[in-house]
């Protein structure tokens, strides 16, 4: 889940919560549950799409990002 938030804020894009829980495997409920532990460590931050107010967006947050991108400069 962290890669692809990492890879979408790269690219210049949000995505959404439930492509979030897809790409992570798990079901939607467990997803969100983890979703919701990384704003509360603010890693991650959730917003509505200005076009669709029912769809909800997920970016890392500017910290989650740094914090994401010193991690891969250590393991790489």
């Amino acid at each position: 889940m962290l890669l692809d938030l990492y890879v979408a804020q790269a690219e210049g894009r949000a995505i959404t919560t439930s492509s979030a829980c897809i790409v992570a495997a798990v079901p939607q409920t467990t997803g969100l549950r983890w979703l919701s532990k990384l704003e509360d460590e603010g890693l991650v931050k959730r917003s509505t799409s200005a076009g669709d107010e029912r769809m909800r967006l997920v970016t890392l947050t500017e910290d989650g990002f740094q914090r994401l991108t010193e991690f891969w400069r250590q393991t790489g």
